[in-house]
């Protein structure tokens, strides 16, 4: 199973991946083997986090210390023609209006919809791990469509949601969830929070920003509050490596982080791991935080 971000299924990933290498000439190069010093040397970001793809989905070999190899099949013809075409034809818009086009609207629809198909199996797998106290008050960063703040409330807490104005908007009243529209990285709502979330968000944001946001969380929290990241990551999802190529074009400067990425910007922010959660049904990890000066407990 790819993962609930997945639009395609592993062999049009893995097509798509090959016809890159040859677009790009990464197969020309890794065809007879490239050392890892040279691939070091010439290397660019969105060249490492392609190549790790290929390496995910079998078509490239890494030995540590030696170097990288094509070790798939020799790309074929047909498939490499087939999605040039793809690319073609999606240009076909900008020839009907050679104005900037938007499907921003269309996207955030197919983003809500996306989350909400596999929301009820993350949710009910998070409020098990978190078993929020009766009365809790709860912030859940970047909380989208609020189901998860509506699941908090039926557990018997309370939680605020903290969205960008634009989908903040669209989320409804519900009892016992408000919510708060801002730029978490500039402002954060006034606690003391019991509890922090943020659930399908970090992936969004570059190294250095998560630490601050973290930082100023701790601000907001009492004292043993229980912060949970949930997310892919990279040395826990069965294709991190994929995934991280998604966000790469979905997002500015996102990443699918591995948990020791985490792990130092937590401890950048004062914070520790406390527990960590892997889901049976997906490739989710659910990552427990508390600030270093806390007590630590069970969960």
């Amino acid at each position: 199973m790819l993962g609930d971000w997945a639009v395609l299924n592993e062999t049009e990933y893995r097509e798509i991946l090959m016809e890159v290498a040859v677009r790009s000439g990464l197969y020309d190069w890794l065809r007879d083997g490239v050392l890892e010093s040279a691939f070091y040397a010439w290397q660019s970001e969105a060249m490492t986090r392609v190549v790790e793809a290929l390496c995910q989905v079998g078509l490239v070999n890494y030995l540590p210390g030696t170097g990288y190899r094509w070790m798939g099949e020799t790309p074929n013809p047909q498939v490499i023609f087939k999605w040039d075409q793809v690319r073609r034809w999606l240009s076909l818009a900008k020839r009907v209006n050679s104005n900037s086009l938007s499907v921003d609207d269309w996207n955030q629809a197919a983003h809500t919809l996306r989350l909400q198909s596999t929301a009820q199996s993350l949710v009910e797998w998070l409020i098990d791990i978190i078993n929020p106290a009766p009365g809790s008050l709860w912030l859940d960063i970047g909380g989208g469509s609020d189901i998860w703040a509506q699941r908090l409330c039926q557990a018997g807490a309370r939680a605020v949601v903290a969205e960008k104005p634009e989908v903040a908007a669209g989320i409804a009243e519900h009892p016992g969830v408000s919510c708060w529209a801002g730029d978490v990285f500039r402002n954060l709502p006034q606690g003391p929070f019991d509890g922090v979330t943020m659930i399908r968000f970090i992936d969004d944001w570059e190294p250095g920003m998560i630490s601050a946001l973290l930082t100023r969380v701790e601000k907001i929290t009492k004292p043993n509050s229980r912060i949970f990241i949930v997310g892919y990551f990279m040395d826990r999802a069965r294709y991190g490596a994929l995934f991280d190529v998604n966000v790469m074009l979905n997002t500015d400067k996102g990443r699918c982080y591995k948990v020791q990425d985490l792990l130092d910007e937590a401890e950048r922010a004062g914070y520790r791991r406390v527990s960590e959660h892997q889901a049976d049904f997906d490739s989710y990890t659910a990552m427990g935080l508390q600030a270093l000066g806390s007590q630590i407990f069970a969960m």
